[in-house]
């Protein structure tokens, strides 16, 4: 590992992780069969700025996507730079999340932000920096829950959906009073000398008829702006009909995307990766009275939708008359992507690019253009409160970077280590077995049974005296399960789950950016673990 004075940078391939992306950092020569890693050249961004829609068209649904946003001088430029024929596009997308989604999603647009200046400079044509809100999903549940440290050290999950009208697309849901309140609530519970600000902020955008959309966005908004990033939203596409070709592509002939996602996934398994997700017949869903529906084959011809029965001529007919109640499920939304903008640059987390991996011959069945694929960087951010309280237990964070009860398995260990004597009955045992030997070699057995009871009765013996030390150290237990809810919070990493207004909070907008752009200027093929000065709430660094 190698270190500054305050990130920690583990190899990626030093932990747990998706198999073909393990490849990818490897090189393995195998992987550009299913993935597009070689770097951006000039003739490739010159071939992709005359592709996609036309720039009218982009800026126009970039002006709509973002109509609730005062764009600052840098998203204005990007916004100038999209309308030229001559620039190209480096992308992320995420869903809509709840108190501005998990860690990870602000990583990737400062990631897609850090690429695509790196790009420009290495290509010299302009690379406009987007972000895709894929707002046509209808998982509520998912975009409505956020997970916070509990002060007893345990994860709160909040949830703020109401439970009403599922299926709805995320784009169509405003807040109820009662997902309010639970809003409320929860922005109650940050702590931090910046919670006031994020409370406030937030109760600004989040009002009862407020969409969920707009609120995530207003979250994002302060780090988009400063980054120059515009904003895409997944409706807005949907909306304008850009996308009806590749859906009427599907549905002349159906089954034939599943087919060659199906012969990818086949190839991949082959090589040793398990699927991401599973293909369908039809990878659009359709949206009646306003939910959305996955079209499937009733086995006589037909196709389902919801209640609905449709000939697949039906289903086609209703597509050419109205491509605003189609839109793509996980696998197709990227093709959907990449056939309306000039994206030379794509930026996915792991799991996305195990499923970008299943569509290599999906984006050659649409005849749309793959762009290079790169890795987002990955983080987990040391808070002042936290360090103290690492500090006190003589812990390093990634000892706390660990299952619970592996970590409090260590602790309690780490406790008796100097207490609870070492559990060996063989030297006791020893001249019995000498002894045995001498008198009758068949007691051997014996003594042997004997040495398994004593061991057994010391084991338990061990293990209350470790319970006792848990009950007769549980401020240090306590102490270690407060560490290990920020940094590793549900036994998983810290960026999946503790969403960026937690982080916020502590560290201040400026603050929180600093961090940010501070883990962009490291390598995407590492874990930055980045520790915040308690001063400053933001990282520094005396090196070069």
């Amino acid at each position: 590992m190698g270190t500054t004075d305050t990130m920690t940078s583990i190899p990626l391939l030093d932990m747990a992780g998706n198999a073909i992306v393990h490849d990818v950092l490897r090189g393995k020569p195998h992987v550009r069969s299913f993935l597009p890693i070689a770097h951006v050249t000039s003739d490739a961004a010159e071939a992709r700025s005359r592709q996609g829609a036309s720039r009218q068209r982009l800026t126009s649904l970039v002006q709509d996507s973002m109509s609730g946003l005062t764009l600052s001088s840098q998203q204005q430029q990007s916004l100038h730079d999209l309308a030229s024929q001559e620039s190209v596009v480096a992308i992320t997308g995420q869903q809509v999340g709840l108190l501005g989604g998990p860690l990870y999603t602000i990583l990737k647009i400062a990631s897609t932000a850090a690429a695509a200046r790196q790009v420009t400079e290495s290509i010299g044509r302009t690379v406009v920096p987007m972000f895709w809100l894929e707002d046509n999903d209808h998982d509520a549940a998912e975009a409505s829950k956020a997970s916070l440290p509990a002060p007893d050290g345990t994860m709160t999950d909040v949830h703020a959906w109401d439970g009403e009208q599922d299926r709805m697309p995320v784009w169509r849901r405003s807040l109820s009073a009662t997902e309010l309140t639970i809003l409320e609530q929860a922005l109650a519970s940050l702590t931090g000398p910046f919670a006031d600000d994020c409370r406030q902020d937030m109760m600004q955008a989040a009002r009862i008829g407020s969409t969920w959309a707009d609120v995530f966005l207003s979250t994002l908004a302060p780090y988009l702006a400063a980054w120059g990033v515009l904003v895409v939203r997944g409706s807005t596409v949907v909306r304008s009909g850009l996308h009806q070709p590749l859906v009427l592509a599907d549905l002349d002939a159906p089954g034939a995307v599943e087919a060659e996602i199906v012969a990818t996934t086949e190839r991949l398994k082959l090589a040793g990766y398990p699927a991401q997700a599973s293909p369908s017949t039809y990878p659009f869903f359709v949206e009646i009275d306003e939910r959305r529906h996955r079209p499937i084959p009733t086995g006589d011809g037909d196709v389902m939708v919801g209640d609905h029965r449709y000939s697949p001529s039906e289903l086609r007919t209703l597509a050419a008359a109205h491509p605003e109640r189609f839109s793509p499920n996980v696998l197709v939304r990227p093709i959907v992507q990449d056939a309306i903008l000039p994206t030379v640059l794509t930026v996915l987390g792991p799991a996305e690019m195990a499923y970008h991996a299943q569509l290599a011959d999906a984006y050659a069945f649409f005849a749309v253009p793959r762009p290079v694929v790169v890795l987002r960087h990955m983080a987990t951010i040391v808070d002042a409160k936290t360090r103290r309280l690492l500090d006190k237990s003589n812990m390093t964070p990634s000892q706390a970077m660990r299952r619970w009860a592996d970590v409090e398995r260590d602790v309690v260990a780490a406790l008796g280590d100097d207490v609870i004597p070492t559990i060996d009955p063989r030297p006791l045992l020893e001249p019995w077995r000498t002894a045995a030997a001498q008198i009758d070699q068949t007691l051997d057995g014996s003594v042997g049974a004997a040495e398994a009871a004593i061991t057994k009765a010391l084991e338990q013996l061990a293990g209350k005296m470790k319970s006792a030390l848990k009950r007769t150290n549980g401020a240090r237990l306590e102490r270690a399960r407060t560490i290990a809810s920020v940094l590793y919070p549900n036994d998983t990493l810290q960026e999946r789950i503790l969403p960026l207004l937690w982080f916020q909070a502590r560290c201040g907008i400026d603050g929180f950016r600093s961090i940010v752009e501070f883990v962009c200027n490291g390598d995407r093929a590492s874990h930055h673990i980045v520790d915040v000065e308690p001063s400053t709430s933001a990282p520094t660094s005396n090196t070069q």
